[in-house]
């Protein structure tokens, strides 16, 4: 069903509309009047507060590619607000500075290949509950310091979060957590070591010599 930007309650649509079908219907207006602009903007909000909290890097690149069009590319733009397009800014900001944030995939490669990360990471649920951080796999193997130092570093990559319950804390997958653990061939190994890089340096020196003198006189020939 097409997004309707005169909905009488937005957060119905929130989980079952998208960036790209707001901007859809957007394109649609012949002018903004107050209930699209409230309606697209309590979607876009919620969108990136949602983007944001799960770490999510394809959710934000379609929020900023549809927040930019909105802006500057659809016919109707000009007729937004200054206050509107101040609001709308700052979601972009915020969320080029959560992109900005995010691990690369060759950090995700060399957590996921330490076999502690990987085994916390699949005894959680892949539904995204939440369980109690002492129900964890081998959870009784770390220390209390150890067990929290090694989720929050998975945290920090997004692919879990966490709520306190009392005085207890329980985690669960977030939604990037769930999708990378859904993939068929999960990144598990790690990059090649500078220790691994030099072992086969020292094996064929001489292959290596004759490599770095090519790219010297390529280097040498484009000067």
């Amino acid at each position: 069903m097409a997004l309707n930007l005169r909905t009488s309650d937005p957060e119905l649509r929130v989980d079952d509309s998208s960036p790209l079908e707001l901007l859809a219907a957007a394109r649609e207006l012949s002018a903004w009047d107050d209930t699209t602009r409230y309606v697209a903007d309590y979607l876009l909000n919620a969108w990136t507060l949602r983007a944001c909290s799960n770490d999510d890097p394809e959710s934000i690149g379609e929020l900023e590619t549809v927040l930019d069009a909105l802006l500057e590319r659809l016919p109707n733009a000009a007729q937004l607000p200054e206050s509107l397009r101040g609001r709308w800014q700052g979601y972009l900001s915020l969320l080029a500075g959560q992109l900005l944030r995010l691990p690369s995939a060759d950090d995700l490669k060399d957590l996921l290949a330490r076999e502690q990360i990987h085994k916390l990471l699949q005894s959680l649920p892949t539904d995204g509950r939440y369980l109690a951080q002492s129900e964890l796999k081998d959870a009784e193997s770390y220390s209390a310091s150890r067990l929290s130092q090694l989720l929050g570093e998975i945290a920090d990559h997004g692919l879990i979060s966490s709520r306190k319950r009392g005085r207890h804390k329980d985690w669960r997958l977030t939604e990037r957590g769930q999708q990378l653990l859904a993939e068929p061939n999960p990144m598990r190994q790690p990059r090649p070591s500078k220790v691994a890089a030099q072992a086969a340096v020292t094996a064929n020196p001489k292959a290596s010599a004759q490599r770095g003198m090519s790219a010297f006189k390529e280097i040498k020939k484009a000067a």
